[in-house]
């Protein structure tokens, strides 16, 4: 099966249930690849994504000519609502739509809630990721099959969780996610798991 991030569908409909006023919320990764995301406007996805990687891109770029930084997040305030964007890591951001009513500080107490779920897993994504663009360079491949119980031998144990329906070990989804933005596709079949890169 295709990953299909559900936890983090879940979280941004737990944001929206939380704080009336929330239009929209989407993860996206920081190359303007749509995740996932829930809204109540006619958006569509990927400009959604696109757009708010180019405003993630332009910001970065002035807060490195000014030396003020890295990224965090910005809210445009405009006579309808707000636009928040916030980074979640280096690769995956938020954004979120709402009307002029909503309360801001109890949005970015969700927000929070949602970066320790994905933002906590950077260097650990970052490590799982180089170890499979290592593996395949030595292999000179781009596709992968490993044996799920082979798992733990190759990858630290704090990017794995273990299956509670056949109790083997497999890939947390905030990896899973991580890997996704960067191009490596991974696909559970079984005791299976198979990878691809694909850009």
């Amino acid at each position: 099966m295709e990953f299909e991030p559900e936890i983090f569908k879940n979280l941004l409909e737990d944001l929206i249930s939380k704080n009336p006023g929330v239009l929209a919320a989407a993860i996206l990764t920081s190359e303007g690849l749509p995740i996932v995301s829930i809204h109540h406007e006619d958006v569509e996805d990927a400009r959604l994504a696109a757009l708010s990687a180019t405003l993630h891109s332009v910001s970065t770029i002035y807060l490195n000519d000014m030396q003020k930084g890295h990224f965090e997040h910005f809210v445009i305030q405009s006579s309808l609502g707000y636009l928040i964007l916030v980074a979640l890591d280096d690769a995956n951001l938020i954004i979120v739509s709402a009307d002029e009513n909503v309360r801001l500080g109890l949005i970015f107490l969700s927000i929070r809630e949602i970066f320790t779920a994905v933002g906590g897993f950077g260097r650990i994504s970052q490590e799982f990721i180089l170890k499979i663009f290592s593996i395949m360079t030595e292999k000179n491949v781009s596709e992968l099959s490993i044996e799920r119980k082979k798992l733990p031998e190759l990858f630290d144990e704090e990017a794995l969780m273990q299956d509670e329906e056949d109790g083997l070990p497999t890939i947390k989804p905030a990896v899973l996610l991580y890997c996704k933005s960067k191009g490596v596709l991974i696909d559970i079949k079984g005791s299976k798991i198979e990878l691809e890169k694909v850009y």
